[in-house]
């Protein structure tokens, strides 16, 4: 038989386990599948393990309600695999279990796609049935058979030492069995038998007392009476059970000694069992695996990983909750399960190729970290990204425990291809923008280009959020000298006033004005009393939003002001907005428990048009005239 490129051409699976009904179309080389907890990936890999591991005993063996979607064994579970390039699959009667299929799957006789459509069933009655379909019946569906397509699966509660020893089917028993392996280890006992016995008797005690009870057995005349009448040899030894007890045995990088693999790290037993994984399917085979990283470091996740694709030549299915797993592979092997259900990743041409050409160069992990939240939230500029992590860490409802990842969208001109993306991909996505002067100009950009996601207005704009703050106004002044030295720096304090750079007509007016008394203010306090109550104000934000909005200081920002709140023991010490923000986002998430009004949220009512509710809540926000999506967050 020549060489078999089996691969998975289709998945079907019905009421099983948690997955009422999926159909799916994998690669044919790498399948990367990424989801949270619950959604059924390991599903996906049992449900593939029974039909094709041909090592599981199913003659004596029914299933359990478990085994029924939802627990309801009225309904029948299926699974479906269809497999192409198995042209040479049984050489004498192949086409006894071929099905022809055309451009649609649809069998027909005119089919140019040759495809072997295998079945696992289980009605009411709980017992299985194997089968491979054809020709309108149902053929068994054989050990020798599943044997040649060669599925592995390595689950996430994996046992490295089961695996790498020489117990029946093990990786490490399959990938170094040969033809000559029995002859050999047969040799070896005999080896041991004939030297064992010979250096036991050269040991006068011992051999003085096995002639003693040979003598004394002879005195019944059921054995010879001569010297060698009582001996001793390894009986219970066979070829299997002296193979299971070796152990592989390892000198770590620093020792002269062997130390069985039993002793090594967890992270060391899961490297091997990979890297012997990797040799087992060097030729042929569908693996399926589940979580490669556990118990790796970040590095050695990405050069197992490397190992494995680039070894492995077969079908390759991934389960993983690191991005590290992740982006080592193209969008295209990557497949988003939610709720039973796989997805591709949207292409990023789909967006545009120039918001492509961005991901490619150096944004791919911003991407790839949202596939792993359970929503996104887009913001527009640097400060937002920095300070709202730190701020969100200080609520206690926040992005980390609504499980929302923050990423920078780009500004108003990208941010909705951002958005574009993530709602493609499922995944609940929020738009945190600023009031600004075009913000007309950026909506219409969502909804010329169809974008879902739920979009927030701050009142104005990050930096008023800041300054709204009292624990801010208690030590501004303070927090900009320890940033920027008015006496090193004084041009930077300038620019909120100067044409070139502020954009406050307030504080433009006061420059023409008193150009120079501000020219020649020789500190921050001289600077500050030529101001009123609010131009001291648009003073903070334009010095906020001129100087302090690159990532490095508006993180500084932040982290000055929660360690002063934590100083003078103040908890509630975040803006308005953006505590209402939070609790948004934790309604649109679908989090539990956001506050006592979530159930009749304005978030509902956002989200569809046709939500009522006798007493809607506007506490946090309303919805912008004009639009069904669009919020504006309340604030001060």
């Amino acid at each position: 038989m020549g060489e078999i490129e089996v691969y998975i051409y289709k998945i079907i699976i019905e009421n099983f386990r948690s997955i009422k009904k999926l159909e799916w179309k994998p690669n044919k080389n790498v399948n990367v599948i990424i989801g949270p907890n619950g959604c059924g990936k390991s599903t996906l890999a049992t449900a593939l393990d029974y039909l094709l591991n041909p090592y599981i005993q199913w003659y004596n063996r029914t299933l359990s309600d478990i085994d029924y979607y939802d627990r309801n064994t009225s309904n029948t579970i299926l699974i479906e695999v269809w497999f192409k390039d198995l042209d040479d699959f049984i050489e004498d009667d192949g086409e006894l279990y071929f099905e022809h299929v055309d451009e649609n799957d649809n069998i027909s006789e005119n089919g140019k796609e040759l495809v072997l459509i295998t079945r696992f069933k289980a009605g009411p009655d709980k017992k299985p049935i194997h089968s491979i379909f054809s020709n309108g019946k149902e053929h068994s569906f054989k050990q020798v058979h599943k044997g040649i397509i060669n599925f592995k699966y390595i689950e996430s509660e994996r046992d490295p030492l089961k695996e790498l020893s020489f117990v029946r089917n093990s990786v490490l028993s399959k990938f170094i069995h040969h033809d000559n392996l029995n002859v050999l280890i047969q040799s070896i006992i005999e080896e041991f038998n004939n030297t064992t016995t010979a250096c036991l008797m050269k040991d006068p005690d011992f051999k003085l007392a096995l002639e003693n009870l040979g003598n004394n057995f002879a005195n019944f005349n059921l054995i010879s009476d001569d010297e060698v009448a009582i001996s001793l040899e390894a009986t219970e030894l066979s070829e299997s059970k002296t193979l299971q007890a070796f152990s592989l045995v390892f000198k770590n990088k620093n020792t002269e000694k062997y130390i069985p693999i039993k002793y090594q790290s967890k992270g060391i037993k899961n490297l091997m069992l990979l890297i012997a994984l990797g040799e087992m399917l060097k030729e042929t085979g569908i693996l399926f695996l589940e979580e490669p990283e556990q118990n790796l470091e970040p590095f050695m996740q990405r050069k197992i990983i490397q190992n494995i694709t680039d070894t492995i030549k077969g079908q390759i299915f991934l389960t993983t909750h690191s991005i590290e797993v992740a982006k080592m592979h193209e969008f295209e092997n990557i497949f988003l399960m939610r709720d039973g259900e796989i997805r591709p990743l949207p292409s990023l041409e789909y967006v545009d190729n120039k918001f492509k050409k961005k991901i490619e160069q150096y944004a791919k992990i911003d991407l790839i970290s949202g596939l792993f939240s359970k929503g996104v939230l887009l913001v527009e500029g640097e400060a937002d990204l920095s300070g709202l992590s730190i701020f969100s860490k200080k609520y206690k409802k926040g992005l980390e425990y609504n499980g929302v990842d923050l990423i920078m969208g780009g500004g108003k001109d990208e941010i909705y291809k951002y958005a574009k993306f993530f709602s493609e991909c499922n995944i609940p996505c929020i738009c945190l923008v600023d009031n600004d002067a075009d913000i007309e100009r950026l909506l219409n950009n969502f909804m010329k280009n169809q974008v879902k996601c739920l979009i927030l207005i701050l009142p104005k704009d990050y930096e008023t959020a800041i300054i709204s703050m009292q624990v801010f106004q208690d030590c501004w002044k303070e927090l900009f000298e320890e940033i920027h030295e008015f006496k090193k720096y004084k041009d930077d304090y300038l620019k909120p006033f100067r044409p070139g750079s502020s954009k406050s007509y307030i504080l433009k007016d006061k420059y023409n004005n008193n150009l120079q008394e501000i020219e020649q203010s020789k500190s921050l306090e001289q600077l500050i009393n030529l101001l009123s109550d609010n131009e001291i104000k648009e003073f903070q934000r334009e010095f906020l939003h001129i100087n302090l909005a690159g990532i490095p200081n508006a993180k500084y920002v932040a982290s000055y002001l929660v360690s002063e709140a934590e100083e003078k023991e103040i908890e509630d010490f975040l803006a308005v907005e953006f505590k209402n923000m939070f609790n948004l986002i934790g309604v649109y998430v679908d989090s539990n428990f956001v506050c006592e009004d979530s159930k009749r949220c304005v978030i509902h009512k956002a989200v569809n048009p046709l939500f009522s509710y006798a007493d809607i809540c506007e506490k946090c926000a309303y919805i912008r005239k004009g639009y069904n999506n669009v919020l504006n967050v309340r604030g001060e």
